[in-house]
């Protein structure tokens, strides 16, 4: 009976953590005050990236945070294939002989990809200093 009345009256229920969509609390006591930082507005569904906008009362997509994860993600591949190709430059230098003797091209992959890995992880730490 408690709990139908703090649900009647908002108190009681799920509270969403407005900083993390994805963080909820389940609350059941009726004359409890709602937690700081937690509201009552449901999240979006089907969009990963959302916020909570103070001035609406209501949750909206995020496109930064979007870009941001896709500019992380970018920067991960790359890394990825940076680690993946690093045996050929140690077998290179195994064996005395520059890189492109080996593999062709490959000088000029590491020059493209390694100045595009320094444009992603500049923008990320400018994008972490505007947080």
């Amino acid at each position: 009976m408690e709990e139908q009345e703090g649900i009647e009256n908002g108190n009681a229920g799920a509270w969403f953590n407005k900083n993390n969509f994805r963080d909820f609390e389940l609350i059941f006591d009726p004359a409890g005050t709602p937690p700081a930082g937690y509201t009552r507005a449901r999240p979006l569904e089907d969009e990963p990236y959302q916020r909570y906008d103070e001035a609406a009362g209501a949750w909206v997509a995020d496109p930064q945070a979007q870009a941001r994860a896709e500019t992380a993600a970018e920067a991960a591949a790359i890394k990825a294939e940076i680690a993946a190709r690093d045996y050929r430059a140690l077998k290179a230098m195994k064996l005395g002989q520059p890189l492109d003797a080996l593999y062709p091209g490959e000088s000029a992959w590491y020059a493209e990809n390694l100045a595009r890995l320094q444009e992603l992880e500049a923008a990320l730490n400018e994008n972490e200093g505007a947080e």
